[in-house]
C-alpha cells in the first residue's frame, strides 16, 4: 500500500512539474511581439502593432497571427486598444479624429490633444513654423515622442528648413537616434526633403550612421530613388560623391 501511494505521489509530482513547464514554455512562446509602430500623419499619435505567434502554422503564415493594437499619444500615454484577427488585415487609415485599423473594423476615436509638447512636435512634423514659434514659448525643446524621436526628427519629416535650423540653434543633436536607430538624416532622406538633408549635412550629420537594420542614409536614398538628392547635398557640402557597392546592390532591390 505504501509503495502504491509513493508511486501515485511520484506520478502526481511529475505531472505537476510537466504541466508547469509546459505552461511556462507556452507563455514564453506565445508572448506578443512588436511587429511595427506607425506614427499618425500629424505626429500626435503612435500605434503599436503586437502579434502573438501561432502554435501551428504553415510556412509563410506569420501574417495570419492575431494582433493587438495599442494607441498612444506621442508622449507615450495609452489611449485605447483594439484586436484584429490577423496581422495581415491591419490597414491603417487616419483621419482628423478617428483611426480605422482594418477593413470592416470599428474605428478607434482619436481624443483631442492638449499637451504643449505633443502640439509642438506635431507642428514641426507638419512644417508649421508660426505654430512652432508660438509653442516653443511653453514647450520642452528636448521632448521625445514614444518611439524616441526628437523635435529635429519631426522637422526632418516636416521639411521646413527654418524649423530645423531653430532646433539646431537651440542645441538639439544633429545625430540623435530614435528606437529604430534612425537619425534625422535618415528621415529627411526617406521623405525626400532635400533642404533638410542639405542643412543636416552642413551641420555635420554623420552620413555613415546606420539604423538597426544596418542601413545608412545613402542606402535608404538608393532604395527610395533619392540618390540624386543625396548626391547634390553632399556635393554642396564639399563631400566627394562615391557610388559604392552598397548603393549598387540597393538599387537592384
Amino acid at each position: 500500500m505504501k509503495f502504491l501511494r509513493s508511486c501515485l505521489l511520484s506520478i502526481l509530482g511529475f505531472f505537476i512539474l510537466a504541466t508547469g513547464g509546459l505552461f511556462y514554455a507556452c507563455n514564453a512562446f506565445f508572448k506578443p511581439e512588436l511587429r511595427y509602430t506607425a506614427v499618425s500623419p500629424d505626429g500626435k499619435y503612435i500605434l503599436a502593432v503586437m502579434a502573438t505567434p501561432l502554435l501551428i502554422g504553415m510556412p509563410g503564415q506569420g501574417s495570419d497571427a492575431p494582433a493587438e493594437l495599442y494607441l498612444y499619444d506621442a508622449a507615450g500615454r495609452k489611449l485605447d486598444q483594439a484586436s484584429v484577427s490577423m496581422v495581415q488585415n491591419v490597414d491603417l487609415r487616419w483621419s482628423s479624429d478617428r483611426l480605422q485599423v482594418a477593413i470592416a473594423q470599428d474605428e478607434i476615436p482619436l481624443p483631442p490633444v492638449h499637451d504643449h509638447n505633443i502640439l509642438l512636435f506635431s507642428a514641426a512634423y507638419k512644417g508649421n513654423l508660426p505654430e512652432v514659434e508660438r509653442l516653443l514659448l511653453q514647450g520642452n525643446i528636448h521632448f521625445k515622442n514614444h518611439v524616441g524621436q526628437t523635435l529635429l526628427h519631426a522637422a526632418a519629416v516636416g521639411g521646413n528648413r527654418a524649423i530645423a535650423q531653430t532646433f539646431l540653434e537651440k542645441g538639439l543633436a544633429v545625430d540623435a537616434v530614435d528606437q529604430q536607430g534612425q537619425t534625422p538624416l535618415h528621415l529627411a532622406v526617406m521623405e525626400g526633403n532635400g533642404a533638410i538633408v542639405d542643412l543636416l549635412l552642413a551641420k555635420g550629420a554623420n552620413r555613415e550612421a546606420k539604423d538597426q537594420q544596418g542601413r545608412t542614409a545613402l542606402v535608404l536614398a538608393a532604395r527610395s530613388s533619392q540618390t540624386d538628392l543625396m548626391k547634390g547635398a553632399m556635393q554642396n557640402c564639399g563631400v566627394k560623391w562615391e557610388r559604392d557597392e552598397r548603393l549598387k546592390r540597393s538599387d537592384k532591390r
